[in-house]
């Protein structure tokens, strides 16, 4: 996993295309390694991926990093997780040009930042089917697992990314889709549909009574 080491990556422009070959894909799960973030939950999804070609990059620090590294090693996922520390603005961008796909395993957050940035790379994303990434982004910009106990997540989770694996032209197909997801996303626009959200709340039931 050296190649993500160095920090010398030349972004794709917009360009989109699988960067893995084959039954493979690279994972990319950034923010801070903290319990409410969930990485035990890619992880072990990782681990039970029956592709085996699966990889994960870990961006970021945190309380918990310590026994995340100490966990990767107990499932035997030296080889195909490698833990960044703390990436730079610049060499984020360039790490996104690299992977895949985002996992995004939040337990308690309302809407990651990260998934716009990693939808503006083309990187789809991977995640629970709750909260923001529920409500906002677009099917064809991502793989909802439902949320439910730990080792169903993991399944879930696990067979999302083998099916991505193995299938390069919904790869694309995904990465075309979270592209246009993010460039519809403006201020203007995310006040537009703030305002719509709003319209619909105050015509529903709840509205009527309020009013």
């Amino acid at each position: 996993m050296e190649l993500f080491l160095d920090g010398a990556f030349t972004p794709k422009d917009g360009q989109i295309a699988p960067k893995t070959k084959g039954d493979g894909l690279t994972l990319l799960w950034a923010g801070r390694i903290v319990t409410q973030k969930g990485l035990p939950i890619a992880l072990r999804a990782v681990a039970a991926c029956s592709k085996k070609e699966v990889r994960m990059v870990v961006a970021g620090t945190g309380e918990t990093e310590d026994a995340m590294k100490g966990l990767a090693r107990s499932l035997g996922l030296e080889d195909r997780v490698t833990f960044l520390g703390r990436v730079s603005p610049e060499a984020m961008a360039a790490l996104f040009d690299r992977c895949d796909a985002l996992i995004f395993t939040s337990l308690r957050e309302a809407f990651g930042t990260v998934i716009l940035e990693a939808a503006g790379r083309g990187l789809p994303v991977i995640g629970l089917n709750h909260q923001g990434l529920r409500a906002f982004v677009p099917d064809a910009a991502s793989v909802k697992v439902e949320p439910g106990s730990l080792p169903q997540m993991v399944r879930g989770f696990a067979d999302a990314c083998d099916c991505l694996a193995a299938d390069p032209q919904r790869l694309r197909s995904m990465s075309e889709a979270a592209l246009q997801f993010a460039s519809e996303q403006t201020a203007e626009r995310r006040a537009v549909s703030m305002l719509h959200f709003y319209e619909e709340l105050l015509s529903g039931p709840a509205g009527r009574v309020l009013t």
